[in-house]
C-alpha cells in the first residue's frame, strides 16, 4: 500500500510500508529466511529514545508480521543507524518532524529482519555483526538490495559467488533473485568457475551463463560484419587487425 500522506498538526500516522521480499521462497512455495520455525516473540527491552556519546537519539520501532508463522514482533533501531544503513525508509522520514509521529509495520519473515536489524546494530557497535550462512544468504540477499543496504549487498554477492553450488543445492527457489544482481554476480564470476558449478536443476548456471555471455558480445567492438569480398564473419574489433583477402587477391597468390 502507498504511504498515507503526513499527519496532520498534533495528529499521528501510521504508515504500512509493502510486503518486503524478506525470505526467498522454498521449492514447496512456503517462504523462511533459513528454513526454520520462527521463534516466539519477544519483548524488546529498548526503550524509544536512547543516550549514544553523551546525546539523546530517538528510537524508531518498526512492527513486523510475519503471516507464514503467525508471529508479531516489534524491533527498535536509533533513527541515524536505520536512515544510513536501510536507506529504503529514508522517504518514509522525509516529511516527519518526530519519530513519535510515525508508525511502520513491514510484512516479512521474523528471523531475517532479525539478522538485519543486528547487522544494522553491528554498525552502530552495538552489537556482533550475524554471519552469512548457505541457508540464509539468499533471503538476506534479497531483503538487503529491497532495503537499499549497499554494503551487505556487495558482501551477500559475494558470498553467493563463493558458494554458488551449495546454495545451487538449497531447497529454494532462487529465481527471485533480480536480473540486476544476476548481472553483478556474472561479472564476478570467470570462465573456470562458471564451468565449475554444480547446478543439476539449473536454478543458477543458466542465468549467470546467459548474463556473462551477454557481456562478452555486448557493444559495438562485439557486433558481427560480413564481409562482401569473401563472405566471412568478424567482429568490428577483428576489423581492425585482421586482413581480409579478396578473391582477386587469392588468384594471384595462387598464380
Amino acid at each position: 500500500t502507498s504511504p498515507l500522506p503526513p499527519p496532520a498538526e498534533g495528529g499521528s500516522s501510521s504508515r504500512l510500508a509493502p510486503p518486503l521480499p524478506i525470505a526467498a521462497r522454498r521449492e514447496d512455495g512456503t517462504s523462511g529466511g533459513n528454513g526454520a520455525p520462527s521463534p516466539p516473540p519477544l519483548t524488546s527491552t529498548l526503550p524509544p529514545s536512547v543516550a549514544v556519546r553523551g546525546e539523546a537519539v530517538d528510537c524508531v520501532v518498526i512492527h513486523v508480521c510475519d503471516e507464514a508463522h503467525n508471529v508479531r514482533k516489534d524491533f527498535y533501531c536509533e533513527l541515524p543507524l536505520l536512515l544510513a544503513h536501510m536507506r529504503y525508509f529514508e522517504s518514509y522520514f522525509s516529511n516527519v518532524s518526530c519519530v513519535d509521529e510515525l508508525d511502520i509495520s513491514v510484512h516479512c519473515d521474523i528471523n531475517v529482519f532479525e539478522w538485519l536489524i543486528l547487522y544494522v546494530h553491528s554498525l552502530g557497535g552495538g552489537s556482533a555483526a550475524p554471519q552469512l550462512e548457505v541457508s540464509n544468504c539468499v533471503s538476506i540477499l534479497i531483503s538487503s538490495d529491497f532495503l537499499q543496504m549497499g554494503q551487505l549487498v556487495s558482501d551477500c554477492e559475494a558470498f553467493v559467488v563463493a558458494h554458488a553450488s551449495q546454495i545451487a543445492q538449497q531447497p529454494i527457489d532462487l529465481s527471485c533473485i533480480s536480473d540486476a544482481t544476476i548481472s553483478r554476480m556474472a561479472d564476478k564470476f570467470t570462465p573456470s568457475m562458471l564451468q565449475a558449478l554444480v547446478d543439476r536443476k539449473g536454478k543458477l548456471a543458466p542465468r549467470l551463463y546467459e548474463s556473462a555471455l551477454f557481456r562478452l558480445v555486448d557493444g559495438p567492438a562485439s557486433a558481427l560484419r560480413r564481409c562482401v569480398h569473401c563472405a566471412r564473419l568478424f567482429t568490428a574489433e577483428q576489423g581492425g587487425w585482421e586482413v581480409i583477402t579478396t578473391t582477386h587477391q587469392r588468384q594471384q597468390q595462387s598464380q
